[in-house]
Parts: structure tokens; C-alpha cells; sequence
């Protein structure tokens, strides 16, 4: 209780606290106190209070939720009321359990709430949450280990935040504040206390495509390790006999690779197998929320998490006589962390690597080959676990050649202004997963295409539509298809206008639709898209107004198109490609002219008359 702010000084805090007029609240206050006892056990106590400013944050603040493991935790409720202005306090609703027990993408918990509701609030009222989550075992199955990643800014204005952390005298911590310089004070006696105290904290500014939480707010991360070297050789110990593989599971892993000549078949044999045929489910269960299960059990099972089918892969390769290791991942979405101090807080994902062919696998990617590794995982912090400790590494980013989308139109216009297409597409790269997954029934593949191109040119009746095998995970997808639109060309006058905009791209739309940023840019892959139009012209008509050769090279990318003409034919071929998975914020305004620039080049009229 030495740290819990009292009434008194929640009150003071709201007279001090003032917010923009766009805020619905302001935090007072968010306090953890983290006590690390000598078992490895720890505790966790939240207080957390809010400053209403108008009617809005009524609905957005009317429950509190203590999130919390029954396996290995209790939490208790210490308070939950309204400070009204008047001075008057209510107290909170009895607390409900409710069980999360699915999350998203086929991961189900053993979680519950204790779910505490407020009775009629309104602007002005001070809702304060104080709760404690407890270990409940015995030991810490994760051993001496402690680690805490903490972001310092959220979407509310912070008057005050306060970390503290208790640990025996004798317990070795390392952390680390970054973003901002605040030191914390150190008090050293029958325990070590370290507080870290920040004041008056503003929001953080969110937009669409923005890096991750950790590149644009500080944040405070603390651990029992120092090194990744350590947290990698301690994370080893904890899975090595998971890779224990059943003797079906070993003849599986030989039947599949008999023939292949090259590791780099036997490679995308297993891998396939593993993707199309394990499903993604996940049992974050006590300690599997970290620790994979046994492989032979997630091959009996068929399905697993991330973790579980990294795990058995790696197992399976290793049985072919190809090492591979296990590779703890920080998603993109996440932002990159400064190296120190090392912690398992840090990662979200598993995948597997390949040291010999250098080759990233991630199995949950059902709808990836083996050498389409998703966006997601690409530019990632990553964590290679080994028998001798841990390296960390950054995964490598695709390039704009292995992301290629391309199409072949042959276009023949009709006097009425209607269009007969025939063509093909081809993508190769992380594409491919969508269109798999988009067209995996045989039977709605040509309904699905026609909606898809219907968006794009309303009235669209498809004749043919024809996909490779999408089965096959290792070769880029293809298709055939033919169709009519009408009211293709716009008339004007005496004459038929059109463009080589068929796909209906917008550059500017897609990927610079606001006219300045306050974050940096995240895109998603780099890729290179490229059309080739043959425009055959109805009988009788000229091209009175063609299009002309362009070339725009910048450091975000290229668009490029050639023209030719021959009597009554005119080939197109267009490029657009993207170099970047990043665009910094003082370079936005000239990335968007770049959009800006494709985008006027797209709306390029050919006009044709008879």
C-alpha cells in the first residue's frame, strides 16, 4: 500500500489535470508495482484512475477488466469507485468472472476476467481500479526468470505513471528506459525497490500504417538477463525435449523426402506437408503460453500454434539429417527494440530457420511456399535459439523482383465503347498466399473472379477463368481468363476515350492517402507490377491523342511505360514498382508526389474516332 495514492491525492491530481478539447478522458494515474520474491513467484498490482471530461467517456470507461491465468494466478479486486464532484463516492458492482477461452486465429486461453461495472457516470467523475494478480504455484515453472515490457504512452493524456519493481537484495536485474531520460530511484534494504516515476505523458498519435508500438512510444523493458546469448541457452533448456519425434512421425519424415535430390527439396516436402496439413490451432495453456508442447504430440494431434509447428517441423527436418532451430520472432507490427536487456517479453510469434539454405519457415503462413515468408515476419526482430545460448537477428526483407504481379491483356474495343478481354495473370512472391486462400474452391473460382473484377468494371460477364494448381505452394500463381465489359471507353463527342487503368490502381489511395504524417510509413513489401496491353482497335477507327513514353525513377520506387503503335494495334507496357517498406516522415511529402504522379500518368486518355 506504500504506493497507492489515496482519495485525497487522486482529487488533487484531477484540480492539476487539465486535456485538449478533443479527449474524452485523462489518466490520473497508472501505477504497477512488480514484487519479485526469492521462489522466482511474483506479484502484480495495478491502480489505475481516470478523469472524465465529457458524456463520450462515460460508455468507453463503464467497465474494468483484471485479466488473469486460474492455472497459475488469483487476482483480488482491492477497490473499484466513482469520485463524484460533489465529494460523493459509489462503489462499483460486484465483480463477474467471465472465461476468455478463444482468441483470435484458432488460439484458445485459459483466461479469465474479473469484470468490475460503474453505475451512471458522467463528466467530471474520477474512476479509480486497483487490483492484484497473484502467483498461485508453488515454484515458477519458468524458473528464475522475470521479464516486463512496458509502453509509457497510450491514447490518453498520462498526468502520472509510476513503475515500481521489489526484488530480494541479492537478485540481479537489468532494464532499460527508452525514449525517455528518467532514472529510476533505488532504495536497498531487506528488498531492492526501483521506482520510476514520469509525469504529464501526452497521447500518442495513431494513424493507419504507422511502425510499431515500440518505435513511437517509449517504453520500459526490465529482465533477469542481460544478454540474448542468455536468454537464448535458458529458452533451450526449457524446449530441448520437446523434439522427441514417434516412429510414425519418423517414417512420415522419410516417406516425403525418399527422392528428392537436394536439401532444398526435402526441405519444401516437409515444410508443405506440415503447412497444408497441420492446422493452426493454438492451447496457451500455463506454461505453453511460451513453451511448446511435445512434438509427438502436436503430430498426433494434427494442429499446434506457432511454436508447436515450428518445433515439430524443426524435429522432422533434423530426422533427414537437416538442422534448423527455432526462431523467436517479433512481429513487424510490434517495432523493432533496442538490443538491451534481453527478454522473453520481447517476441510473439515462432517460425523456423534454416542456417544451410538460409531460409525463414513459418508454417502457420498455410497459404505460403517455402520461400514466400510473410510480410509480417520480414525486417522482424528474431531470436535464434541454439544449445549454446541465443543470437539476435533481423530477418531480411523481400525484393521488389520476388514480389512480382504481372498481366498480359489483349483488348479489343467495339464501336460502342464495350471491351472483349483475353488475358493472363502470374504472381509470384507474398502475394500468392491471398489468391490461394482467396480462390482455394475449385467450384466459386470463376464467381469469385467475376465479383473481384465487377468492383473494378461494373457489368462484367467473365467467359473463361482458368488457375494453375493452387495446391502447390512452391510455384507462383497463374491464371487465364476472358471476359466482357461494357461502357469500357467513356464517348466523347464524335469520339471514344479511354485509359490503361483496367486494374483500377490508385497509388495515392492505396498507400499515401493523407497529405502529411506524423509517424514514418510502414508499407508492407516492396513489389513490382507490371501490364502489358495490346489495345487492337474496332475496324475503321484512328487513334487521334496516343500516350507517351514515361520514365520517373525516385528512391521510393519506379513507373515506367513504353508505347507503340502499329496501324490499327497499340501496345502498352507499364511499370509500377515499390523499392520501400518504409517511407520516413520528412520524406512523405515526396513519396506522395511520386503517388501522386502515378496516379496522373494511370488517368492518361488515349482517344480513338472513326
Amino acid at each position: 500500500q506504500k504506493y497507492v495514492l489515496d482519495k485525497d491525492a487522486l482529487l488533487r491530481l484531477s484540480t492539476e489535470a487539465s486535456a485538449p478539447a478533443d479527449e474524452s478522458a485523462i489518466c490520473l494515474l497508472d501505477l504497477t508495482v512488480w514484487k519479485v520474491h526469492a521462489s522466482g513467484l511474483h506479484s502484480t498490482f495495478h491502480q489505475r484512475a481516470f478523469k472524465l471530461v465529457n458524456d463520450k467517456a462515460a460508455n468507453e470507461f463503464r467497465t474494468f477488466y483484471a485479466r488473469y491465468a486460474p492455472l497459475v494466478q488469483d487476482v483480488i479486486v482491492k477497490q473499484a469507485r466513482v469520485l463524484k464532484p460533489s465529494g460523493e463516492i459509489l462503489t462499483a458492482e460486484a465483480p463477474k468472472i467471465q472465461r476468455l477461452l478463444r482468441g483470435d486465429f484458432g488460439i484458445y486461453y485459459d483466461l479469465r476476467v474479473k469484470a468490475v461495472s460503474f453505475p451512471a457516470l458522467q463528466a467530471g467523475d474520477v474512476v479509480e481500479f486497483q487490483y492484484k494478480l497473484n502467483d498461485t504455484g508453488e515454484r515458477n515453472p519458468f524458473g528464475a526468470y522475470f521479464g516486463r515490457l512496458a509502453y509509457l504512452r497510450d491514447r490518453y493524456p498520462t498526468k502520472r505513471r509510476e513503475y515500481v519493481l521489489i526484488t530480494p537484495p541479492d537478485k540481479q536485474v537489468y532494464f532499460s528506459l527508452h525514449g525517455m531520460d528518467v532514472k529510476p530511484s533505488l532504495d536497498s534494504g531487506e528488498e531492492t525497490v526501483r521506482v520510476w516515476r514520469l509525469n504529464d505523458l501526452p497521447r500518442l498519435e495513431t494513424e493507419r500504417n504507422m511502425p510499431g508500438i515500440a518505435e513511437v512510444s517509449p517504453y520500459l523493458h526490465v529482465s533477469t538477463y542481460q544478454t540474448w546469448a542468455d536468454v537464448g541457452r535458458w529458452y533451450w533448456g526449457l524446449i530441448r525435449e520437446q523434439f522427441q519425434l514417434p516412429a510414425e512421425a519418423k517414417a512420415l519424415a522419410r516417406e516425403l523426402t525418399q527422392g528428392k535430390t537436394g536439401e532444398l527439396h526435402k526441405i519444401r516436402a516437409l515444410f508443405n506437408h506440415l503447412a497444408k496439413n497441420w492446422r493452426y490451432v493454438g492451447l496457451e495453456f500455463g506454461i505453453h503460453t511460451h513453451k511448446p508442447y511435445p512434438a509427438a504430440e502436436v503430430f498426433r494431434r494434427r494442429f499446434g500454434d506457432c511454436k508447436d509447428k515450428a518445433a515439430l517441423l524443426s524435429a522432422m527436418l533434423r530426422e533427414v539429417g537437416i538442422d534448423s532451430q527455432i526462431a523467436l520472432v517479433r512481429t513487424r507490427r510490434l517495432g523493432l527494440i533496442q538490443p538491451q536487456p534481453a527478454s522473453l517479453a520481447a517476441f510473439n510469434h515462432a517460425i523456423c530457420y534454416v542456417p544451410s539454405a538460409k531460409l525463414w519457415l513459418d508454417c502457420t503462413a498455410e497459404h505460403s511456399g517455402s520461400q514466400e515468408l510473410p510480410f509480417a515476419d520480414q525486417g522482424a526482430m528474431v531470436l535464434l535459439i541454439r544449445p549454446n545460448g541465443g543470437e539476435l537477428v533481423q530477418t531480411p526483407v523481400s525484393t521488389p523482383a520476388s514480389n512480382l504481379h504481372k498481366y498480359s491483356f489483349t483488348l479489343d474495343i467495339r464501336p460502342d465503347g464495350s471491351l472483349s478481354v483475353d488475358g493472363q495473370e502470374e504472381v509470384r512472391g507474398s502475394a500468392c498466399s491471398a489468391f490461394r486462400r482467396a480462390y482455394s474452391v475449385r467450384e466459386r473460382q470463376r464467381q469469385t473472379f467475376e465479383r473481384t473484377w465487377s468492383s473494378l468494371l461494373p457489368g462484367v460477364r467473365v467467359r473463361k477463368v482458368e488457375f494453375s494448381d493452387l495446391t502447390d505452394l512452391e510455384s507462383d500463381v497463374r491464371c487465364a481468363f476472358a471476359f466482357d465489359a461494357p461502357n469500357y471507353c467513356i464517348a466523347a463527342g464524335p469520339e471514344l476515350a479511354f485509359t490503361t487503368n483496367l486494374l483500377g490502381r490508385r497509388a495515392t489511395a492505396q498507400y499515401a492517402d493523407q497529405p502529411s504524417r506524423t509517424h514514418d510509413l510502414e508499407l508492407s513489401y516492396p513489389r513490382r507490377t507490371e501490364c502489358d496491353f495490346t489495345f487492337r482497335l474496332p475496324e475503321g477507327f484512328t487513334c487521334t491523342k496516343g500516350l507517351e513514353d514515361v520514365r520517373q525513377q525516385t528512391p521510393f520506387g519506379l513507373f515506367q511505360r513504353t508505347v507503340q503503335a502499329s496501324g490499327s494495334t497499340l501496345q502498352v507496357n507499364e511499370v509500377f514498382q515499390l523499392d520501400v517498406v518504409r517511407v520516413k516522415r520528412d520524406d512523405y511529402a515526396r513519396f506522395r508526389e511520386f503517388c501522386l504522379f502515378v496516379d496522373e500518368r494511370l488517368s492518361d486518355k488515349i482517344r480513338i474516332r472513326k
